[in-house]
């Protein structure tokens, strides 16, 4: 939110969108001239109207605007400049962010500081799901849920190990979708110490998982040696599923995501999930090089 605020505050004057902020009277004055040029008198008889600011108020703030550029004469009518426009829309925006913030207060409270660029305007339209108390699987249910919608390209990322949703992808990883997930090199690690797992993987077939440290079919999956601060789905560049990981330390009681098909959040997704992929490593170059790493620290090889 401090980031949209900042951008805005490069294209307008940073007080002039705080005075508009604080002042009723000001955007009522903006926004009806925005919509058609009028007389002061013609503006303080439609105030009296409807309960807008009195006529002394009017002629005070008309003649700010004027000084500041954000209205002009024009034959006795005033009416709204392009930077008018522009600090009307600006605070529009603003409105927007706060508004959206407080709606999506849950999500984002665990949503990492660093991931600033993410469009919290664009959040109007998206689902909410929560996590409670009594019902502490809600959003691990979104993840599995959306594994069985029709779609031929899917990208995802997930930090835990979750016998749930390896049974929910299968069917997916079965078919002729064109799948793509990163995980954190710990899980990588985490499951080839699992003997279910490996007898998993070789009851369904992904022996070349195994073999060749690539799955089966069309599926790629990738590794990188940092935390992972997001549980992502993408589908069809059409749909995406967000949850805060547990590293950001949100308690899973109440975890919450968010289920959007804006493109704005879908094109910042499918950027952020790039940006670990490109990061990544098939899974085994990832456990060569944590044997590699093991075996050149001298205090492991003192405990082995």
């Amino acid at each position: 939110m401090l980031k949209v605020y900042h951008d805005l505050c490069r294209e307008i004057d940073r007080e002039a969108l705080v005075q508009l902020a604080r002042s009723k009277h000001k955007r009522w004055i903006l926004q009806t001239l925005e919509t058609v040029p009028a007389r002061k008198a013609t503006l303080a008889s439609t105030g009296q109207q409807q309960g807008g600011p009195s006529r002394t108020t009017v002629h005070r703030i008309i003649d700010a605007f004027v000084a500041d550029g954000y209205v002009l004469e024009r034959g006795g009518a005033y009416e709204v400049t392009e930077m008018g426009r522009l600090l009307l829309s600006s605070y529009t925006e603003f409105r927007t962010v706060i508004a959206q913030a407080l709606d999506k207060r849950e999500f984002l409270r665990w949503l990492p500081a660093d991931l600033e660029s993410f469009p919290v305007d664009a959040l109007a339209d998206s689902k909410v799901i929560r996590n409670a108390p009594k019902q502490p699987h809600n959003v691990l249910s979104a993840f599995t849920r959306i594994a069985e919608t029709n779609f031929g390209r899917f990208r995802g990322i997930t930090t835990i190990m979750s016998p749930t949703l390896a049974n929910a992808y299968y069917p997916v990883l079965s078919s002729e979708t064109q799948v793509s997930v990163v995980f954190p090199d710990e899980i990588l690690s985490q499951l080839h110490a699992d003997h279910e797992f490996i007898d998993f993987v070789k009851e369904y077939g992904f022996e070349s998982y195994i073999r060749d440290g690539q799955p089966a079919r069309d599926s790629e999956f990738m590794f990188v040696p940092e935390p992972l601060p997001v549980h992502l789905a993408i589908c069809d560049d059409t749909r995406v599923i967000l949850a805060p990981s547990p590293s950001t330390g949100v308690p899973e009681s109440s975890a919450s995501a968010i289920d959007s098909n804006d493109p704005d959040i879908v094109e910042w997704a499918a950027t952020f999930f790039e940006s670990f992929r490109d990061k990544g490593r098939p899974p085994v170059r990832a456990l060569l090089e944590q044997k590699m790493a093991q075996g050149s620290d001298p205090q492991r090889r003192a405990g082995d």
